[in-house]
């Protein structure tokens, strides 16, 4: 027997069993109170009498014509049905129970009420508390148009196959928790207030809210759906819970708007799930969601803290035209063969940490307004990729069958990235080297590699990027990279500001060894690794390199650049190379001294101007010892054969001296550098070049002059020195103009 808290009817049911029904006269229940005693109960329900204004259903089987005729006696001049404040707890209603445009008052209870194959309210106005709680509807149970007041609740209500609630208003706190419906239901047009709950509760093939508005605090939390759940155009406010909920083959939230906070974490959809067009607001959450064959993200807008992090999607996911926020992430995220991440627009922050893309996926063109993070990207067959932003960190990007890199205007940071087949990073379509600025003022878009540390870069092609701030440390098969077009590094510190850009060219190891870094080129102004996206695992900021690695860094590049047919190009890394082995030699050795030397001299054979200037040096010095220690005879070491202003005279001809012997000039002719009293200071001293300038072009011959013997020594160290002086002025200019 049913145990419950009112005094029940004397009367049995008709299938003999006792009825439960709440005695209110007589003895008898609302369902078995007949002719003058039902029409005297409901009179004094309504005027207030003994019965305190309440209707009281509890229990009672009350059919479909007894309903009616219950409502009737309720209805108000204009034919209205107004009912006063009911309980209807535990009762059975007929087939065809219609309350279509009832008025119920402050509380009307429905709570474990039973329902025959039809139950109508449409356009019912219920009052702040209604309960419908472990009640049982047939197949139709309509709501449609109905409107609730704050607290309308439907928890663990069973619907059968037709739930509609088109176009009802619910005020706050309605709850359908852990309602089961049957194969459909539909809430299109339903208008909600904040807390409305649908927490575990179960849906047929239908489930309908096209058009509803909810607001704060809808939750659908563990909530499963059938084959059709239509979210399409929907909105809500924020914190719109729908973690673990389980969709069916078709979700479709189309058009949807949401506010702050919606989360469909965990949640599992089936074939298809159409977000294209949805507004989210800040913090939507997808994470750990499992997404079937085919996801629509088109032109789809999130804001701040979209999260996308360890979700897995199925054959397609589209977010053709979508746009993020900052601080969206979908790290370690599975995406299947047909994904398109074409065209989507990024704030600052974007993070493809560790994903997985399944061949033939489509990634970019993507663009971000700070930094990119596509660290541990496995990514195969793209045949491009192109992405804008500030700052990529592409650590550990995996390409295994290489692809074309078009990046435009970031910085991107390629640690122990292994370029297993050919890869080419270029800038992009838009960029400033393939097609003339629209303005003087328009910013270089080339990208700048700041770290090829740990790297394998034998297949790797740079184009037309910069190096100004990129560490080639530890990078593998640096001999083999290739680089082509405009490729820039900084330049080597001047005393001379104006000539800074002249300078050689030299890495970012041997800019921070010699301390250059606050030289930093325009735009750069601070050491990559400080300008890195920010991580956990970010390196910290280490020792400089010593001068034997950096030299090892610059003679792979140097070959690089060699085995590229660029010998000019190769020329700055040959000086880098020497410059950095000499550093690494002891400060008192011969190797040291020697490239101090060579470097002075001609820097390291590919300074022809140092050549020039040091020729042009050794033959004024010689030239000048010539006259002072060297000549027999100064005042006219030729002997007249090299005077244009006279002609030698018979009677002036002097006595040659021997070779050897000290002559000392006579005072007349030292002063004023006026020998026979015609011959100038400058054609004296023009004799002394022109005889160290012939001296150093002929090895064995040259002009007969008498010499002393200082002179004598001075001609053989000339004859060495001069042609060695010509040589390294060939080789410069050979080291610069080689093809």
């Amino acid at each position: 027997m049913t145990y419950v808290e009112w005094t029940t009817c004397s009367e049995s049911l008709e299938d003999g069993q006792p009825c439960i029904g709440s005695a209110v006269l007589d003895g008898l229940c609302l369902g078995h109170l007949e002719g003058d005693g039902l029409d005297t109960y409901l009179q004094s329900v309504k005027t207030g009498g003994d019965q305190g204004g309440a209707l009281d259903g509890r229990g009672a089987v009350i059919s479909a014509d007894r309903l009616q005729v219950i409502l009737y006696a309720f209805r108000d001049s204009n034919r209205r049905i107004a009912l006063p404040p009911g309980e209807f707890g535990d009762p059975t209603f007929g087939t065809g129970t219609l309350f279509e445009g009832a008025k119920f008052g402050a509380l009307a209870r429905f709570d474990d009420a039973r329902f025959g194959e039809v139950a109508g309210f449409d356009n019912a106005r219920f009052g702040d508390r209604t309960w419908f709680g472990d009640a049982k509807f047939g197949a139709g149970a309509s709501f449609v148009g109905a409107t609730f007041g704050d607290e309308a609740l439907f928890g663990n209500t069973e619907f059968g196959d037709g739930a509609l609630f088109e176009g009802a208003k619910f005020g706050d706190r309605a709850s359908f928790a852990g309602a089961q419906f049957g194969n459909r239901a539909s809430f299109d047009g339903a208008i909600f207030g904040d807390g409305a709950s649908f927490g575990e509760a179960n849906f047929g093939d239908w489930a309908g809210f096209e058009g509803a508005k909810f607001g704060s605090g809808a939750l659908f939390s563990d909530t499963k759906f059938g084959e059709r759940a239509l979210f399409n155009h929907a909105t809500f406010g924020d914190g719109a819970w729908f973690d673990r909920a389980n969709f069916g083959d078709g979700a479709g939230f189309e058009g949807a708007e949401f506010g702050s906070g919606a989360w469909f974490c965990r949640a599992e959809f089936g074939s298809v799930a159409g977000f294209g067009g949805a507004k989210f607001g800040d913090g939507a959450g997808f994470e750990g969601a499992e997404f079937g064959s085919w996801a629509s993200f088109v032109g789809t807008k999130f804001g701040d803290g979209a999260l996308f992090g360890d979700t897995t999607f199925g054959i397609a996911a589209v977010f053709f035209g979508a746009r993020f926020g900052d601080g969206a992430s979908f790290d370690g995220t599975k995406f299947g063969s047909g994904t398109v991440l074409d065209g989507v627009g990024f704030g600052d922050g974007a993070s493809f940490d560790g994903d997985s893309f399944d061949d033939g996926a489509r990634f970019g063109p993507l663009t971000s307004t700070g930094s990119f993070d596509i660290g541990g990207v496995h990514l195969p067959q793209p045949d491009e990729v192109e992405i804008t932003a500030e700052a990529i960190d592409a650590r550990r990007l995996r390409l295994p069958d290489g692809c074309i890199l078009r990046i435009n205007r970031a910085r991107v940071d390629l640690t122990e990235v292994v370029f297993v087949q050919p890869t080419i990073i270029s800038p992009g379509s838009a960029s400033p080297s393939t097609e003339e600025p629209t303005t003087e003022t328009e910013p270089d878009r080339r990208p700048s590699i700041v770290s090829l540390e740990r790297a394998n870069v034998a297949n790797l092609v740079l184009t037309d990027v910069k190096l100004e701030d990129c560490r080639f440390a530890g990078a593998h098969n640096l001999d083999r990279i290739r680089l082509e077009g405009d490729i820039t590094f900084r330049r080597a510190r001047g005393w001379i500001k104006a000539l800074q850009r002249n300078r050689r060219q030299v890495l970012y190891e041997e800019a921070e060894l010699r301390g250059w870094l606050e030289d930093a080129p325009s735009g750069s102004g601070t050491p990559p690794l400080e300008r890195r996206t920010e991580s956990k695992d970010a390196p910290k900021p280490r020792q400089p390199l010593a001068p034997r690695r950096v030299e090892a860094l610059y003679r792979a590049l140097r070959k690089a650049r060699e085995d590229g047919k660029d010998e000019p190009g190769a020329a700055d890394f040959y000086y880098g190379e020497m410059e950095m082995r000499r550093l690494a030699a002891k400060r008192v050795s011969g190797e040291r001294a020697i490239l101090i030397t060579y470097k002075a001299l001609s820097g390291y054979g590919i300074r022809a101007s140092r050549a020039l200037l040091a020729l042009a040096a050794s033959l004024l010095l010689f030239a000048g010892a010539f006259q002072l220690w060297g000549f027999a005879d100064p005042a006219d070491p030729f002997g007249g054969q090299a005077s244009e202003t006279e002609p030698s005279q018979p009677g002036n001809q002097t006595e040659p001296v021997a070779q050897g012997s000290p002559v000392q000039p006579a005072a007349e002719d030292l002063q004023g550098m006026q020998p026979n009293g015609n011959r100038s200071a400058l054609q004296v001293m023009a004799d002394g070049v022109i005889y160290s300038a012939r001296t150093s072009i002929n090895l064995f011959g040259g002009p007969e002059v008498a010499l002393t013997r200082w002179g004598s020594a001075l001609q053989v160290v000339l004859r060495i020195w001069g042609p060695l002086l010509l040589g390294l002025i060939v080789l410069s200019l050979r080291g610069r103009v080689k093809r």
